[in-house]
């Protein structure tokens, strides 16, 4: 498709974007736009009606001393932001700088672009439109991919450090307008005796606290010694928290496990400024790493649902999926939205080290289908007394082999037993599925008339016989139903039994929810926030804990296979109601808890 380049040249024209670049922003062009002396605009360029780049330039008037002349220039801050992970992004910034060459030199005498994280990217169209490389002095202060911070300090720079911090010293976000007013005043003092440092008006700084840091994109970070601020660095992105999944990822290969959990956050009732900003770095946090999950809870029945976050995730959701298409969208595999989520939970993606935990626990989740299929092979004809019975009796020793394997291990480790999880957790090999007990229970396939009953009494048995086990039980306890990892419910989706809403039924009375549902790559982020949306009330209503593990899979049809591998198995497309709920997700603020909430 042709691309389509648009300049926008007021704030108030600019729509709603994607993207988490604060250098190419709205909420920067509004900034500049409010700041004397400045002129902004903003490229945008789209294919086939969606936004794949976004590029922002500010011109400002000037000083030249030598001679004495007042003069316009343009700066831009990196080479741009594009939204679509496989985009061409050379040639979509060849066309961007080209049309950007011929808008600014209009009003300006000279067009600079600086911070260029790649000195070669884009270097035949810089090279094609007269641009040429001048050599400055670049310092980098990042402290990232160091394991120890002091190697890239000098020993006198560490004991000016160690003595600052001793005498006092004290670091601090810049949290009210008096804090960022002294801080600009401190910075402008500093760069008034340097002819060649440019220093914006302190309208800038300004209007930074209500178009950035309030909306999340930014921080203000000052250096206090005696109640003055003495020092401070400015602005904060959601990349910056990526470099905490790399970490993860590196002990979970270190030590050898399969996959790690914790990247997560809990925003059932608000989202802190740290919240938003991990939320928004996920995408390239599990495109960056391999075995790392990530987890947010956004709701509960005592909070209600915070229905910004589930927006929110419809965007991240989609985000992640379009980033990691390369490798079947498995970076959805390992995102998960929770309602309720359980501080104990041992399962991934939705694993995480809760604040309740103590230092270190196991909690010990056992998989069972498989035995539980076998057992009740023998309960053909039984009416429903006899085969509660023999469901109960089963997951009473599947329970137990866990609990003395939990105990030993701990025995062994010299770590506290913490609990066990009392839930059926297929896997895609032949055998292991939730959906062949129903079969064996007597519905033809999975999603049949029937279904929401079978499930009910089998994840109430569950619990009843798991429940006399073990006297430590938590988690989440119960039947899960993900498509991809239960090879009957593969089955059961090709078949046409099973549909979306049918699986929608089911997890008001089994433990967690939709789970491993791939469904078509376009469609929007608020359908897949109305989906989470559905989800997350269920929980919220029923006092229980469910999930949406939803994967949209760029290029693929409804009815298309998607292969993400290992456990994590395989599924096929599931249709998606196509209906529009954009005006409802997009009210924001929370939906409240229900009634029987009130319990104190």
């Amino acid at each position: 498709m042709p691309l389509k380049l648009t300049t926008y040249y007021q704030g108030s024209e600019i729509p709603d974007f994607p993207g988490t670049n604060t250098f190419h922003s709205k909420e920067l062009f509004q900034i500049y736009e409010e700041t004397p002396g400045y002129t902004p605009l903003l490229i945008m360029a789209s294919e086939d009606g969606k936004p794949v780049a976004r590029l922002l330039a500010a011109i400002r008037k000037s000083i030249r001393m030598f001679p004495p002349a007042f003069i316009k220039r343009c700066e831009i801050y990196g080479t741009g932001e594009y939204l679509i992970a496989e985009a061409d992004k050379e040639r979509i910034f060849g066309e961007m700088l080209e049309h950007l060459t011929t808008e600014a030199l209009r009003n300006s005498f000279l067009i600079e672009f600086r911070n260029l994280e790649n000195a070669m990217f884009g270097y035949k169209y810089f090279r094609s439109n007269r641009y040429f490389p001048v050599n400055w002095l670049r310092v980098r202060n990042s402290l990232h991919g160091i394991e120890n911070a002091e190697q890239r300090f000098s020993p006198s720079r560490i004991r000016q450090i160690k003595k600052g911090l001793k005498n006092g010293a004290k670091v601090d976000e810049a949290r009210t307008v008096e804090e960022i007013r002294e801080f600009s005043n401190m910075l402008r003092h500093l760069y008034s005796s340097r002819i060649r440092k440019h220093f914006p008006n302190i309208i800038f700084f300004q209007h930074m606290d209500p178009r950035l840091i309030h909306s999340r994109q930014a921080k203000i970070f000052i250096v206090r010694y005696k109640d003055k601020i003495i020092g401070g660095s400015a602005c904060k992105k959601p990349e910056d928290y990526v470099t905490i999944a790399k970490t993860l990822d590196k002990a979970a290969k270190e030590v050898g496990v399969n996959f790690i959990g914790g990247y997560s956050a809990l925003v059932s009732k608000g989202m802190t400024k740290s919240d938003e900003l991990l939320i928004r770095s996920i995408p390239e946090a599990l495109k960056a790493t391999d075995f790392v999950c990530s987890s947010v809870n956004v709701g509960s029945t005592k909070t209600g649902l915070n229905m910004d976050a589930v927006r929110l995730m419809g965007d991240i959701v989609r985000e992640t999926a379009d980033i990691t298409v390369d490798c079947e969208c498995n970076g959805c595999a390992k995102l998960v939205v929770f309602c309720n989520a359980p501080d104990d939970n041992p399962f991934m993606a939705g694993a995480f080290h809760g604040v309740t935990e103590a230092d270190e626990i196991i909690n010990v989740g056992v998989s069972g289908p498989g035995v539980m299929r076998k057992a009740l092979e023998s309960a053909h004809g039984l009416d429903f007394g006899a085969l509660c019975e023999k469901i109960k009796k089963t997951a009473f020793k599947i329970t137990r082999v866990g609990q003395l394997v939990a105990l030993e291990a701990s025995k062994r480790l010299n770590i506290p037993f913490g609990i066990i999880d009392l839930s059926l957790a297929p896997t895609p090999a032949i055998g292991d599925s939730i959906a062949d007990i129903f079969e064996e229970m007597g519905l033809e396939r999975a999603g049949a008339p029937g279904t929401t009953a079978a499930l009910a009494m089998l994840n109430d048995q569950v619990k009843k016989g798991g429940v006399m086990a073990s006297s430590y039980v938590g988690g989440l306890s119960g039947a899960f139903i993900p498509v991809s990892e239960d090879q009957g419910m593969i089955n059961a989706v090709q078949d046409g039994a099973l549909t979306l809403e049918k699986l929608e039924a089911m997890t008001c009375v089994c433990s967690v929810g939709l789970d491993m549902v791939a469904i078509p790559g376009d469609t929007k982020p608020e359908t897949i926030a109305g989906i989470i949306a559905d989800e997350m009330a269920i929980g919220m209503i029923n006092q229980k804990t469910t999930a949406a593990r939803l994967i949209p899979v760029p290029g693929k049809k409804v009815g298309e296979m998607v292969e993400f591998g290992g456990l994590l198995g395989y599924a096929p497309v599931m249709p998606v109601n196509q209906f529009d709920c954009s005006e409802f997700v997009n009210r924001g603020g929370r939906i409240p808890a229900p009634i029987h909430s009130f319990k104190n």
